[in-house]
């Protein structure tokens, strides 16, 4: 997936209620966004600096997988344990995201996949002009689990 692209093309016409952070390239990349109306959380000055959440504490992600599966997750620093933990236990207990797997993780981690968040017509090298749309529209009208965890922010 050209996150590049898909940055410029969602950029051109933004998702409704949404704002574009920032993308990062490559196969563990994705697009990174946040709910225009929740406020931004983010680390204090002198935090380690991180290429997904850059000085964020949680920034939603949009990415494809080598494997074909395109999701959205709620993606977090490890730290302050105490709000990570409260963001993980909402996104599962209460919204009914699904916890994901990520051994590798040393700042950040993936509070939980949005369950509904799959889109089965996106593939890792299908055409971002193809592939905006397609998120604008989820957007518009997200998954409840994703509506849940964004009002327990």
């Amino acid at each position: 997936m050209n996150y590049a692209q898909l940055f410029h093309q969602l950029s051109e016409n933004h998702p409704n209620g949404w704002s574009l952070i920032h993308y990062v390239n490559g196969p563990r990349g994705g697009i990174y966004l946040w709910p225009q109306k929740k406020r931004h959380y983010r680390e204090p000055n002198g935090a380690i600096q991180d290429s997904r959440l850059k000085d964020y504490s949680i920034l939603f992600e949009f990415h494809v997988t080598e494997n074909n599966y395109a999701r959205i997750l709620a993606r977090a620093r490890l730290n302050p344990r105490r709000r990570w933990n409260a963001w993980l236990n909402a996104a599962l207990n209460i919204c009914h995201g699904t916890p994901v797997q990520n051994r590798r993780a040393v700042i950040t981690k993936s509070v939980a996949l949005l369950r509904d968040c799959t889109f089965n017509a996106i593939e890792f090298n299908s055409r971002p002009a193809v592939v905006a749309p397609i998120i604008r529209r989820f957007l518009a009208n997200p998954s409840q689990d994703l509506r849940c965890f964004i009002r327990h922010l």
